[in-house]
């Protein structure tokens, strides 16, 4: 019965996965189907930023790069090209691991019955992504205080990263909420990212997709 039924790929040929899920204009697709494959793609986009440590150590770096530069939007490629051009010199994924459920266990799967104890104090703010790799640990007291001191500005997760400068030590950072138990901070050791308006643009842009806010529009628009 589905010997006639071939894969969405295979239909419209030997297309990249991007290519095969984006809005075709000449096929004229099913509203609902087009915002399915949009969300699809979106999830996908977001499960490679959120465990690319995991991911990359299955492979090679030139197979993971090139695995990335596939799906609708490079997160990691955009953070280490807005680090590398707006010279920052840490940009994270900070996970409050503070009551979650199932408690958090670490990075990869664990058997149920072999569970550690979960993280408390510092290590309850774990970074699973750092660019470059190595999370600054000796910022990492002021990161997870500033978190914690904003986060009634950070939970709205309506608005832009919020700006704080530390005058004692000349850092700059930049402080984000993409999900309920998940932020994005930027760290600059150079004063000029105050005015830099170019960071707090690629970081709304990065914290928008990550909401899924360009998604649900689109549920909006139609």
């Amino acid at each position: 019965r589905w010997q006639g039924v071939q894969p969405l790929n295979r239909r419209l040929g030997k297309r990249s996965a991007r290519t095969s899920f984006s809005l075709s204009k000449t096929i004229q697709w099913p509203v609902l189907y087009q915002w399915l494959c949009r969300f699809y793609v979106t999830l996908v986009a977001k499960f490679s930023l959120y465990f690319h440590q995991m991911l990359s150590q299955q492979t090679t770096a030139s197979e993971m790069k090139s695995l990335l530069a596939r799906a609708d939007m490079d997160l990691v490629n955009k953070l280490s090209t807005l680090r590398k051009r707006s010279d920052a010199h840490n940009i994270c994924l900070v996970l409050d691991t503070n009551g979650a459920l199932p408690p958090f266990s670490g990075h990869g799967y664990h058997l149920p019955n072999c569970l550690p104890d979960p993280p408390v104090g510092l290590a309850s703010y774990p970074a699973i992504l750092s660019i470059p790799s190595g999370h600054p640990r000796q910022l990492w007291p002021s990161v997870v205080s500033l978190l914690q001191e904003h986060e009634p500005r950070l939970s709205s997760m309506t608005t832009g990263p919020i700006r704080f400068v530390d005058q004692k030590v000349g850092l700059v950072y930049f402080l984000g909420k993409a999900e309920p138990h998940l932020y994005i901070v930027a760290i600059y050791a150079n004063r000029k990212a105050e005015r830099d308006t170019s960071i707090i643009t690629s970081l709304t842009e990065v914290l928008n997709y990550l909401r899924l806010n360009d998604v649900l529009s689109l549920l909006k628009s139609s």
